[in-house]
């Protein structure tokens, strides 16, 4: 029985050796004249193919003869991409570079002047240093690029504005202490009554007596009762009136004179409210007739005039309507 004897483990270069055919007679090496085999050879199946060649196995080195194999190629296809996983967060993106185009940079926020809110808040309050630090205000802002350029503004705007209603209640205020007042009733006779100051003149000269016949002027101090006025102009000088014959028409008339008692000046409220009572009340015995729907003004010393000694009060009758005129006295009947 023939056998087969296993090859080498690494075979000799070249092409393999056909396997043995295990059905073939075994040839006669002793007698080349021996007889023919006693089985027909076997015929070969059709279509037989020598068998692939395999690589020898890793870790072994090439055999003698053959080149080492190449590389493999890298993949043909693209990895796979990321697929999100449904209710998943998806990948933070990417932060960009410092300074990255379209994002703004932000200052700081400048800070209000000092001096601007020190304007606002003393302007507020009337006080004339507002003005001046409103002004510092102003030059320091654009230097030092702070805020409060309208805080500077409006402070010196309310402290002109008290400035101006400060120095005009001055002025009101002198005019009103100034020589001689001169009044009227609103109505007559009531001792409660309110007055309204119509003049506030200056201190009273005393001028000659020039009335002797239809017009003249007559000064204050000299006026008597029954002495009719022939116009009166209540925004001029209560210190002296032009006066007329009573037979003519006339604007008003002296009805009654008044001397304060002797003493220190009581004040401008107490002299104005004695002087109406009293011309108020004196008024009564006169408005009868076609004088009965008289009014009164009265004129009183101021504290000035009251130094210099005056105590005078002059009470004068009007026509109850502005513009209206009487004839005939309501002293003199």
């Amino acid at each position: 029985m023939n056998e087969e004897i296993p090859g080498p483990p690494n075979p000799a270069p070249g092409p393999a050796p056909q396997p043995a055919d295990p059905l073939a007679a075994a040839p006669v090496t002793g007698d080349p004249l021996a007889a023919a085999p006693m089985y027909p050879p076997t015929a070969a199946f059709p279509g037989y193919e020598q068998p692939a060649t395999y690589p020898p196995p890793a870790g072994f080195p090439p055999p003698a003869g053959f080149p080492p194999p190449a590389g493999f190629p890298p993949p043909g296809f693209p990895p796979p991409a990321y697929q999100q996983v449904p209710g998943a967060y998806p990948p933070p993106g990417a932060y960009p570079p410092p300074g990255y185009p379209g994002q703004p940079m932000f200052a700081p926020e400048p800070k209000f002047n000092g001096f601007a809110i020190a304007s606002l808040v003393t302007g507020a309050f009337g006080i004339p240093l507002g003005i001046i630090f409103g002004i510092v205000a102003l030059v320091q802002i654009p230097k030092r690029g702070q805020r409060g350029k309208g805080m500077a503004i409006a402070g010196i705007v309310l402290s002109v504005l008290s400035a101006a209603i400060l120095t005009l209640v001055i002025i009101v205020a002198t005019l009103l202490s100034e020589k001689g007042d001169f009044t009227t009733s609103s109505s007559r006779p009531a001792l409660e009554s309110t007055t309204e100051p119509t003049l506030e003149p200056t201190a009273r000269p005393t001028p000659s007596k020039t009335v002797a016949g239809d017009l003249g002027t007559v000064a204050t101090e000299d006026l008597k009762a029954g002495d009719c006025i022939s116009y009166i102009d209540e925004s001029g000088s209560a210190s002296e009136f032009p006066t007329i014959q009573c037979a003519k028409p006339h604007a008003g008339e002296v009805y009654y004179l008044w001397t304060f008692p002797k003493g220190s000046y009581p004040g401008k409220t107490k002299v104005e409210a004695q002087a109406e009572k009293v011309c108020g009340k004196a008024l009564d015995k006169f408005a009868v007739g076609k004088f009965s729907d008289a009014d009164y003004w009265y004129i009183y010393p101021s504290v000035d005039t009251w130094a210099d000694g005056d105590r005078l009060v002059t009470c004068i009758a009007v026509p109850a309507d502005t513009g209206d005129t009487w004839t005939g006295s309501m002293v003199k009947k």
